[in-house]
């Protein structure tokens, strides 16, 4: 599970010299139901073998476990990165103060992910033998609704999809679900919209293979899919039946035509009273990243439960869209540490 999540880190930080260069902008929010949302702006430019990502974080939190959240996971602040792979390095910029620093680009020991991937694994395998948990229907569907209209100049489609799993514990016959309904907007790829597109995968292919991960690249987050570990990590024994790999996923896939311009997703989970009531309270382990955000997140389902009989609420929703993408030439000076910044040692 940690290299599977590592392998999505990169492919987030790469898919945000042919044609000139890239300029991107998106926005996008995560809101978590009980303990705040986060927003991120994102600037990218693309020149050749160099990337600058510029992001502004805010997290508005909502109480004590708000406050965790953003001391341990959602910061706020102003931050840039370079990513440059002539030189092989990564220059942080620390914008609020005015600093920066450099890092070499190595590859990572990928024996030590190895050994650790193999440990998860076993402990899922068991978690899964001991489960009582068993999944009754898992329905994944992708429509197009014929809907158009403009957003950020441009002239959007519209598709829903649906992922809805039903479980059941084998024990008690309570019964549970899980669901997933995100609205996309694409738009028509115009021959720019294609150049900015092959400009983004050649350099993330170059990354991939200077940091010996040749041929894993990250598909496109159409159906909020990097959000599904969270949910694997939030009902452990529940995530069983939905392989992502399977050819009727990728067929209904294949029905979403155009470049993605707006994302919009909400997570609901309907959890039977008697779980909610009898389920114990577990102490978290602060140094265990995975487990206590799991920890944090059922805590925040059980809250949204609560509150069902003012009407149902989503566990968590994101929304993501491209303000601008557009080919032309990066200045030299963007994709250099300013020259007001100040060097300091990581």
């Amino acid at each position: 599970m940690r290299l599977i999540l590592l392998t999505l880190m990169f492919a987030v930080l790469l898919s945000s010299s042919i044609f000139g260069g890239v300029i991107k902008l998106t926005k996008s929010t995560v809101s978590f139901e009980g303990f705040g949302k986060l927003t991120t702006k994102t600037n990218v430019k693309i020149e050749g073998l160099v990337k600058r990502e510029d992001s502004k974080n805010s997290f508005k939190g909502k109480g004590l476990m708000g406050s965790m959240m953003s001391k341990l996971f959602f910061k706020s602040g102003h931050e840039g990165t370079i990513l440059d792979l002539n030189n092989m390095q990564q220059i942080k910029l620390n914008h609020a103060d005015k600093e920066y620093s450099i890092q070499p680009v190595e590859k990572p020991d990928w024996g030590k992910f190895e050994d650790s991937e193999m440990e998860d694994q076993e402990q899922e395998t068991e978690q899964r033998d001991e489960s009582k948990i068993r999944i009754i229907r898992t329905e994944f569907k992708v429509s197009n609704t014929d809907k158009t209209k403009e957003i950020n100049d441009f002239n959007c489609g519209h598709y829903t999809v649906k992922f809805v799993t039903v479980w059941e514990n084998t024990e008690t016959g309570d019964q549970g679900t899980d669901s997933l309904f995100t609205n996309v907007w694409t738009t028509q790829e115009t021959e720019d919209i294609k150049k900015a597109q092959k400009e983004e995968y050649e350099f993330a292919k170059k990354y991939m293979a200077k940091i010996g991960m040749e041929g894993v690249l990250g598909q496109d987050d159409i159906m909020g899919t990097r959000w599904l570990g969270m949910l694997g990590a939030m009902n452990k024994g529940r995530d069983r039946g939905a392989d992502f790999s399977e050819s009727k996923f990728v067929k209904e896939m294949q029905k979403i035509e155009g470049y993605a311009i707006l994302i919009d997703g909400k997570y609901f989970a309907i959890r039977p009273k008697a779980e909610q009531e009898e389920e114990p309270e577990e102490k978290t382990d602060i140094t265990d990243v995975k487990g206590m955000f799991g920890g944090l997140m059922s805590k925040a389902l059980k809250k949204d439960k609560e509150k069902e009989s003012k009407g149902p609420k989503a566990a968590f929703s994101y929304r993501t869209e491209v303000v601008k993408l557009k080919t032309g030439k990066v200045e030299p000076e963007d994709l250099k540490a300013p020259k007001n910044y100040t060097k300091v040692d990581e």
